[in-house]
């Protein structure tokens, strides 16, 4: 079932299917994320397997402009880089997902839901961007060594347990975003842009 979804709507349509939103709240409530990992899903399970998949749907809405900084202006603590969440090189998006992870509580607290959601959605969009491709040794994105591996042309790809360790943080968050905010504003949240407006956060660095 996956693999016919990705290919239809991934790699022929380059479009996200009609059941978008329902195919996140299958990945958040309806999987095991405790489940054993099978060899034959490369070493995932159906949790790890799904959030990958939404990934890649992601990587399709890379906007060359989305920051963290503009999406959660309300809480600097998060703000690491300038640049666009597309630009990240692998160690900058560990570094940033864990200061996330750390400032969590603040930015529930602190920012609107749309423009969480965004920022989540950004951040495994460049996950998604960067497992699907290899790289060779002069290209600067995969600048992490514990985290890569070889392929036999010489290329790089990132490891299957930095993708089960990245999924797994990130259906963390995103269950919290809809426990926090209550599922159908989560689902609704999916399809809105990014919220202008947002609480200030008292926290500073």
């Amino acid at each position: 079932m996956l693999a016919e979804l990705y290919a239809e709507a991934l790699l022929k349509n380059k479009a996200k299917p009609a059941n978008y939103a329902e195919l996140w709240h299958e990945w958040l409530w309806g999987t095991d994320c405790i489940a054993p990992v099978e060899e034959a899903c490369g070493d995932m399970n159906q949790m790890h397997m799904l959030g990958l998949l939404l990934s890649f749907f992601e990587a399709l809405d890379d906007s060359p402009q989305m920051t963290i900084s503009g999406l959660l202006p309300s809480v600097p603590l998060v703000h690491l880089y300038r640049k666009p969440v597309a630009a990240y090189t692998l160690r900058e998006l560990t570094t940033q997902v864990e200061c996330l992870q750390l400032s969590w509580g603040c930015v529930l607290s602190h920012s609107e839901l749309p423009n969480v959601n965004r920022a989540l959605k950004g951040l495994m969009g460049r996950l998604g961007s960067i497992a699907q491709h290899a790289f060779s040794e002069s290209d600067s994105v995969l600048d992490d060594q514990q985290y890569i591996t070889t392929i036999p042309d010489e290329h790089f790809i990132v490891t299957r347990k930095y993708l089960r360790q990245m999924i797994c943080v990130f259906f963390i968050l995103f269950r919290s975003v809809s426990v926090r905010f209550g599922t159908d504003a989560a689902l609704r949240a999916q399809r809105a842009g990014p919220s202008k407006s947002s609480r200030g956060c008292r926290w500073r660095q």
